[in-house]
């Protein structure tokens, strides 16, 4: 089941999150912006949020600005389907506005 997809960044209701129990200031979690019902996704982002670097081997994604309703995420979050979760969502974070890539489902 889904829902209207979401061109804004705060639509997701992003937080900052946890991943496995890891702590609350690298990880950024939101809901799906293609609309999947009870669908959310997590990524590892520098700066922590502190604004200290974090540049383990698993950091993919640049944050700039602090507020969710400006922020730029890059490069752009690709979510690959799994036997249990069909998400494709293919999505680009700029000024907090979220653009969909053609292969985004």
């Amino acid at each position: 089941m889904t829902t209207a997809r979401k061109t804004r960044f705060v639509d997701c209701n992003p937080r900052w999150g946890t991943h496995y129990g890891e702590h609350l200031d690298r990880y950024i979690t939101f809901d799906c912006p293609e609309g999947h019902v009870d669908c959310h996704h997590t990524i590892p982002v520098s700066p922590k949020r502190n604004g200290t670097p974090w540049l383990p081997n698993s950091v993919f994604w640049e944050r700039r600005g602090d507020d969710f309703a400006t922020m730029t995420i890059a490069p752009s979050i690709k979510r690959t389907p799994t036997n249990n979760d069909q998400c494709a969502m293919h999505v680009e974070i700029t000024n907090g506005q979220i653009t969909f890539a053609g292969d985004s489902r």
